[in-house]
């Protein structure tokens, strides 16, 4: 994968995933638990909690998701408190695509 033009190498934050490589690795973790957590990757004092939305033909349409500020929620905090609605969210609206 060549980053180049490609907008991975803008640092937004400390946090930003710019290495290619572990940008792949994050994407891959967050297929496998199903839900993707963002630390203050795009602004600072802000976590974010995603989860995928999927039609009736199991085809990922769009996602949702939800924001805390870091002072509030530790990252475990955030999946704890937040994961189980956002699955049935996103899962109720899946039913109506």
């Amino acid at each position: 994968m060549h980053c180049t033009g490609s907008g991975y190498e803008k640092t937004l934050t400390p946090f930003t995933i710019t290495d290619p490589e572990k940008l792949m690795s994050t994407i891959e973790s967050a297929k496998q638990l199903g839900y993707a957590l963002s630390s203050e990757e795009l602004e600072m004092g802000m976590r974010s909690l995603a989860v995928p939305v999927m039609d009736s033909r199991e085809d990922c349409v769009g996602a949702m998701s939800v924001s805390a500020f870091s002072g509030r929620y530790s990252p475990g905090e955030l999946v704890e408190a937040a994961l189980p609605i956002l699955k049935d969210a996103a899962e109720e609206l899946g039913k109506t695509l």
